[in-house]
């Protein structure tokens, strides 16, 4: 990275009035929190028969706590991906599977150190400082994390509570005083325009503040216009609040069976539950201990509950959390081991990226995809690696600014040979007639910031309707997290030096891009970036939707059963002539 850029800036330059403020910070905030947590709990179990309690615990349901460490798992999973989504919006995401890391990692600092919102400022921090970013844009986007997650939550609790009062499950609460109604609507209106006020006003000059609030303000405001005008990342952030709040009722409600076993009007009790967690989420308490127990005793009593069972349910859910955050404690450790041997790699910044793009018969893709890449990527260089093309193909590509590269016939081979000739720090292995989205560059760099990411590739989407072709994002997802693989039509792409160093392309008539895939695993990971290619479906068209996939599986099979690539491709490539 160049020295005289932002992130080198804020990250070799603190402000040393700043660090020793934070340093001399006396944690009297965490003192209070842990006397308050300890008031409450003394309060609580002189309501309630310790012996009684303990007997329950012994009788706890080993299956049922298993199920809920499942659910908070669940929690953890749509927690990150609404974080995701508000990053990948903002542009300042990583990749998907290093966002899911920094959530249990901020689980276990919150829950030790004042909730929630100590994780978020632990969370920014560790990206910040792990992929050199400045902290006050990643700051900013916890907000609107927070916000979308009240949303959600607000959503999930009133749909509890209307099923909760459809079937008289509401217990006769005392009527409000007149007067309050007025009150909380003049209050929440107050709140609106003054939000929608910030929102608008001009961005000041804040050269001249001190510390983060400044450039924070800035990017939150930036961020916030960002995020408004895609009302697709809005939705699901808020359906991911949603299936947190969800997962974190499954939680309690396994935790009451697993201390219980006795079944109740689970439809009347549901809305207790948004309740006790809106509840704990108050930083008044250590990782809401004490106002769990207190709030779950009140609640569940109206119920026919007894104190004892309902307090051993709070404090199961407390033990499932504390198990999810030393998790993310172990996983802390191992990344700071991980992220220390890799603190001295390089991160891209503005450099050269080569797409290598392998030909085979192709002079009528050649115009398109030129008009193509000179929108999406003018200063990158063009390297087509073609196979003996009957055609115009290489003349074509010549005229267009094209590096052609002569090579016999096979996709790994020519894919290989681009990347001897190929100049770029990073190298993108493109099909012709797949497309590249806007920011693609942005994205993939973002993605590689991550010091131990060796490769990777992007989403993608068929340009054809057909159903059994939808929610091929989904597919990539898990063929990623699951098998470590990517398919070459997501246009994969590497750190230069490291795929030279790992044997190059595989030269494979077909699976080269798998091969490829666990050739750079050994040194390191892969990962897919925030964008989607668009890729042609032309190939399912000519044989068939369900044929073509179910020739593809029986193909990938043979080959994880060692199956020779040579004797697939003869299977794959039946036709003298095949698009590449």
């Amino acid at each position: 990275m160049a020295p005289d850029s932002p992130d080198h800036t804020l990250r070799k330059t603190p402000n040393p009035q700043q660090e020793e403020v934070v340093a001399k910070r006396p944690p009297w905030k965490r003192i209070l929190a842990l006397l308050g947590s300890m008031a409450l709990l003394i309060l609580v179990f002189r309501k309630i028969q310790v012996p009684l309690l303990w007997q329950t615990l012994k009788e706890t349901h080993p299956g049922w706590l298993a199920a809920a460490l499942m659910a908070f798992g669940g929690q953890c999973l749509f927690a990150g991906i609404r974080w995701h989504l508000v990053l990948s919006a903002t542009r300042t995401s990583i990749h998907g599977l290093q966002t899911l890391r920094l959530v249990l990692m901020a689980h276990a600092f919150g829950f030790v150190f004042m909730g929630p919102l100590a994780g978020d400022v632990f969370k920014c921090r560790l990206q910040s400082t792990w992929a050199r970013q400045p902290m006050a844009p990643l700051l900013s986007t916890t907000p609107l994390d927070r916000l979308f997650g009240l949303l959600g939550g607000l959503c999930f609790g009133f749909l509890m509570i209307f099923m909760g009062w459809l079937n008289d499950g509401l217990p006769a609460l005392p009527a409000p005083k007149k007067g309050w109604g007025v009150i909380i609507l003049v209050s929440i209106t107050l709140l609106i325009w003054l939000l929608k006020k910030a929102l608008k006003e001009p961005p000041r000059d804040t050269s001249r503040k001190q510390g983060i609030m400044g450039p924070f303000l800035e990017s939150l405001k930036n961020h916030w216009h960002g995020v408004r005008s895609n009302p697709r990342v809005a939705v699901g952030a808020i359906g991911s609040a949603i299936m947190v709040h969800f997962c974190l009722t499954l939680v309690m409600v396994f935790c009451i069976l697993s201390s219980t076993q006795v079944e109740y009007p689970w439809w009347q009790i549901l809305w207790v539950f948004p309740v006790i967690s809106m509840l704990t989420a108050i930083p008044v308490s250590i990782s809401g201990a004490g106002v769990r127990e207190g709030s779950t005793m009140i609640l569940l009593s109206f119920y026919g509950i007894p104190s004892e069972k309902a307090v051993a349910a709070a404090m199961l859910t407390w033990c499932v959390q504390a198990l999810w955050a030393l998790g993310g404690y172990a996983l802390l450790k191992r990344e700071r081991r991980a992220w220390r041997h890799k603190s001295e790699q390089e991160l891209p910044g503005k450099t050269l990226i080569s797409i290598i793009l392998p030909t085979w018969n192709e002079a009528d893709q050649i115009p398109r995809l030129a008009k193509h890449l000179q929108e999406r990527a003018p200063d990158c260089e063009w390297i087509l690696a073609d196979g003996g093309s009957h055609d115009a193909t290489c003349s074509l590509a010549k005229s267009f600014g094209f590096r052609v590269i002569n090579s016999e016939k096979g996709r790994g081979l020519q894919l290989d040979q681009g990347l001897q000739a190929a100049k770029g720090d990073q190298v993108v292995f493109m099909h012709v007639d797949t497309r590249l989205p806007d920011r693609w560059e942005d994205a993939m760099l973002r993605c590689l910031k991550d010091p131990r990411v060796v490769g990777g590739a992007f989403f993608k989407r068929f340009d054809h309707p057909h159903w059994l072709m939808r929610g091929s994002r989904i597919r990539c997802l898990l063929m990623m997290v699951v098998m470590g693989r990517a398919f070459g039509d997501q246009c994969l792409f590497a750190r230069r030096d490291i795929l030279m160093a790992s044997g190059g392309v595989p030269r494979l008539p077909l699976m080269e891009d798998l091969a490829m895939c666990r050739q750079l695993r050994r040194h390191g990971n892969l990962a897919l970036a925030d964008a989607c290619v668009m890729t042609s479906a032309r190939r399912f068209r000519q044989r068939g939707v369900l044929r073509t996939y179910g020739l593809m599986g029986w193909l990938w099979l043979r080959y994880a059963l060692g199956s020779p690539a040579e004797a697939l491709a003869s299977r794959y490539h039946p036709e003298e002539k095949t698009p590449t």
